[in-house]
Formats: C-alpha cells, structure tokens, sequence
C-alpha cells in the first residue's frame, strides 16, 4: 500500500502512528441494578494521511483522512453485588 503526506503530495510506503485530540460528552441513566449509557465526541487527527492505491496504469485515491470525525457508543452493564 501507497501513502502521501497530504501537505507535501509525496509518496512513499509508510507506517504511522494516528494521533487526535478530542472532546467526549457521556450521559449515564442508573437504575438499582442496572445503567445504559451514551457517548458522542469529536475528534481532530494531529497529521492527515492519504491512502493510495497505485497499479502499474494508474494511481486511485482510496481514503483521505478528514480533518474532524465523530463518535458515537451505547452501552449497558449490570452492578456486581
């Protein structure tokens, strides 16, 4: 697999370490046994990456990390006595 630095448009076969800040919000409802629970957050990579994918013809972008991505997660679970 090919890999361009989305600001120098070079290529060059890479493994990277994906790093973001982010921000997290969680609601809990608890009952006497039992909770659910909901997240969402937003996260903003530190580098973007590019992901190519190239055959001797030509060259076909395949992903483009974005600048923000969201996040979602639902959850239940069970009090232990």
């Amino acid at each position: 697999m090919q890999s361009s630095n989305y600001y120098r448009r070079t290529t060059k076969d890479v493994r990277a370490v994906w790093a973001a800040a982010g921000t997290l919000l969680r609601l809990r409802c608890t009952g006497p046994n039992i909770f659910v629970e909901a997240n969402g957050g937003i996260v903003f990579p530190f580098t973007r990456e590019r992901v190519l994918f190239q055959t001797e013809s030509q060259v076909l972008d395949a992903f483009d990390v974005p600048s923000a991505a969201g996040t979602m997660a639902l959850g239940f679970g069970v009090f232990a006595p």
